[in-house]
């Protein structure tokens, strides 16, 4: 999560393959997020594209029993564009490459 908050793809990257894939769909830090869900939040499809592609879970809950869908519904950012191709990420309707 520290990786996914700070946007750093490469950094976010080399820790799943040294390993954090295991706890992948754990919610913690500060905001009670999963990455995934705090990726969405931000509107980071590139950061969202790398964590699915590493097993990521859209329907895992955070510490507020919310997915990565609802904490995108709950982004104050207005982006409409980068709402709906994350949105067709999580849902699986696009792959990854296509962000």
């Amino acid at each position: 999560r520290w990786a996914v908050g700070r946007r750093d793809c490469g950094l976010a990257g080399l820790l799943l393959r040294c390993g954090a894939d295991r706890t992948i769909d754990e919610a913690g830090g500060p905001s009670g997020m999963t990455g995934l869900g705090l990726a969405a939040s931000q509107l980071d499809v590139l950061m969202v594209g790398l964590l699915l592609a590493a097993g990521a879970n859209p329907r895992a809950l955070d510490a507020d029993r919310r997915t990565a869908r609802d904490r995108l519904l709950a982004s104050p950012d207005t982006n409409p564009g980068l709402r709906r191709r994350i949105e067709a990420l999580l849902a699986g309707t696009t792959s990854s490459e296509d962000a």
